[in-house]
């Protein structure tokens, strides 16, 4: 079954290489520029550092699969950096924590999904999440929790 485990200074490395792998995305490592790349991952450990009480680690029979925050965000809540470990990209987990996060925060929940990830758009829109804003990457999505 699936449970969550806090951050801590441990296991911080484990979610900022979750959040670099959801970064790029299906981008190769070399795609990307070493400057830009470095800037990305100085931004995300600085988050990660800030909010270790907003990040959990999901666990999956007994092993860390993968990670996600949530936090006040606007006037709601933000579910951020939900990503998997790879050979973990598995529907039925992700599920699981959206609908944690869903029942135990009110009003909007907000989420942002990289537009390469159409699977996880589906997986949002099927929970009743629509699309209220774009840029070039990614979608901000909302669900009235009301």
């Amino acid at each position: 079954g699936e449970a969550f485990y806090p951050v801590n200074n441990n296991n911080e490395l484990f979610v900022l290489a979750n959040r670099i792998d959801q970064y790029l995305g299906d981008k190769d490592f070399y795609e990307v520029p070493n400057d830009v790349l470095e800037v990305e991952k100085n931004k995300m450990k600085e988050i990660i550092k800030a909010n270790y009480d907003d990040y959990k680690i999901i666990i999956n029979d007994q092993e860390a699969v993968g990670s996600f925050a949530a936090y006040k965000f606007e006037d709601g809540t933000l579910l951020d950096s939900l990503a998997l470990i790879n050979g973990y990209n598995r529907n039925d987990i992700k599920e699981f924590v959206i609908k944690y996060v869903i029942s135990s925060n009110y009003g909007y929940i907000y989420s942002y999904v990289y537009k390469h990830s159409k699977n996880d758009l589906e997986l949002f829109k099927s929970l009743g999440f629509s699309i209220i804003a774009e840029d070039n990457e990614k979608y901000k999505l909302r669900l009235n929790n009301l």
